[in-house]
């Protein structure tokens, strides 16, 4: 058994923690603060027990019928009129490249269709290395090649789908937008493209996402950990006919929903205001753009769990400090998205979907809750009490990981620390995100920070933050 290892240890750490918690006895708590805890820790295990819940169902007994009604249509009534395949990249390595095009060759040759690849690129010599992979491979007649001038990410994609329209006037096409280090499962067109046939209300589909990184075994577990959360959050919002992004590394969209000139504009030049901070431009999280403007439009939305890409990432020289800048980066999208979402409202979203989204809003205080409690009550009144702390820490944890087993994640010993890394580190940088939403970064390897806004006012409603929360939950525990 490949999880073996995490079972031993996570079942010898229990055991240690239980034997301190009932020797030291749990701490002194008043009776509102066991209340509020209480409360809060309902909603929390409620939640995570209702999403694994519906994420089984969704891949056991919905999905499953969707995938026999999809493999009953003949190509014939599938192939897309015409597939835009809008293909950003950046600097990215040859030996990638040559992998990707190879990918996407074996795909199209699978559909036969007019179809156009629009590569936004880093520079001429990146425009040369890929027109030589390109012309190395035997894609049929029918397909072409357009090189177009990127001044940014979000330009590139927008300058793309606005040459796709040009192509496909009445917008009867599918669209691809992908990342230029997707490296795509086998028969990955045959398992999304037929479902648009099948639904005329949906606006995109998604799919799992499987890592390959380069670094230390935590760096690689970390990922794997991460795309395993995913995969189930994303099969329990599929039960409602949503999801909360479409991933900017492999996802298709219906080109009457993607060539809009709306669409466009808001991939081209999103941003939010806030009373705090002004208007706030997008750099990143250009999937959650395409994400909210279909969201605002009521296309439906499906997450394909027996589809997947392999993602190429990369630890860099500092391992931890990238990945605190990814968790930037995915929170900050998240959080500069979310409030607008939130004021869809769940006549427009569902009740599922619109608790999903405030939840992202909320999570990052509920979560810190708990350790904040036992930790003021240690300091303040019982020291041991930090035995009982660390025993229902290890407790749910353990049933937690376990839990994604059914799943099929291989757990390892690390596990346990890098769900708390996760969870309790996340929790601390969306607080932080919360602070300061001007700032963005695509990655530490990168170096293009996007820092604007005044940082010592954004510490000032970090800190102040922090302590009131403090201060709340002391009054009620202590």
């Amino acid at each position: 058994m490949k999880s073996l290892p995490f079972f031993l240890v996570s079942s010898i750490t229990v055991l240690v923690c239980l034997e301190a918690a009932i020797l030291f006895g749990p701490p002194d708590i008043t009776l509102g603060g066991i209340l509020g805890l209480g409360l809060v820790t309902l909603w929390r295990y409620a939640w995570l027990i209702l999403n694994m819940v519906r994420s089984l169902w969704y891949r056991n007994h919905i999905f499953p019928k969707i995938r026999a009604r999809a493999d009953r249509l003949p190509l014939k009534q599938w192939r897309p009129k015409m597939l835009h395949i809008v293909l950003p990249t950046y600097k990215e390595r040859p030996e990638v490249t040559n992998q990707v095009f190879q990918h996407i060759c074996r795909e199209i040759n699978s559909v036969c269709c007019p179809t156009y690849i629009y590569v936004a690129s880093g520079g001429d010599e990146e425009n040369r290395v890929i027109l030589e992979f390109f012309e190395g491979y035997p894609f049929p007649e029918q397909t072409k090649l357009a090189f177009l001038k990127q001044e940014g990410k979000r330009h590139g994609m927008a300058f793309a789908l606005r040459a796709a329209r040009r192509r496909d006037p009445f917008m009867k096409g599918l669209v691809i937008l992908m990342d230029g280090d997707s490296l795509f499962g086998e028969n990955l067109f045959a398992k999304t493209l037929p479902l648009f046939a099948l639904y005329p209300k949906l606006g995109a589909v998604t799919t799992n996402n499987l890592a390959v990184a380069e670094g230390p075994r935590w760096y690689q577990a970390w990922y794997a950990l991460r795309f395993a959360l995913r995969h189930r959050y994303m099969s329990s919002h599929s039960v409602s006919g949503k999801v909360l992004t479409l991933t900017g590394r492999f996802s298709v969209f219906r080109a009457s929903a993607a060539l809009q000139e709306e669409f466009i504009e808001r991939v081209e030049s999103d941003f939010v205001f806030t009373h705090a901070e002004g208007v706030i431009p997008f750099k990143t999280g250009d999937d959650k753009s395409t994400w909210y403007q279909l969201l605002k439009q009521g296309w439906d939305m499906l997450y394909v769990p027996d589809a997947f890409i392999i993602c190429m990432e990369t630890a860099g020289l500092h391992p931890m400090r990238e990945s605190r800048a990814k968790m930037y980066r995915w929170f900050g999208n998240m959080l500069r998205n979310n409030r607008r979402a939130l004021e869809l409202g769940p006549g427009r979203l569902g009740w599922f979907i619109w608790l999903a989204i405030l939840d992202q809003r909320i999570s990052p205080w509920t979560s810190l809750m708990l350790p904040t409690a036992i930790l003021l009550n240690v300091v303040v009144k019982n020291p041991m009490g930090i035995f009982f702390f660390l025993a229902w820490v290890a407790c749910t944890r353990f049933l937690y990981l376990s839990s994604l087993l059914l799943e099929g994640h291989r757990l390892r010993p690390w596990d346990f620390f890098l769900i708390l890394y996760q969870q309790w580190g996340g929790s601390f940088i969306k607080i932080s995100v919360l602070s300061n939403l001007k700032q963005q970064a695509w990655s530490v390897s990168r170096g293009d920070g996007f820092r604007d806004g005044p940082p010592l006012w954004s510490r000032v409603r970090h800190y102040s933050w922090l302590i009131l929360w403090i201060l709340v939950i002391a009054f009620f525990v202590l």
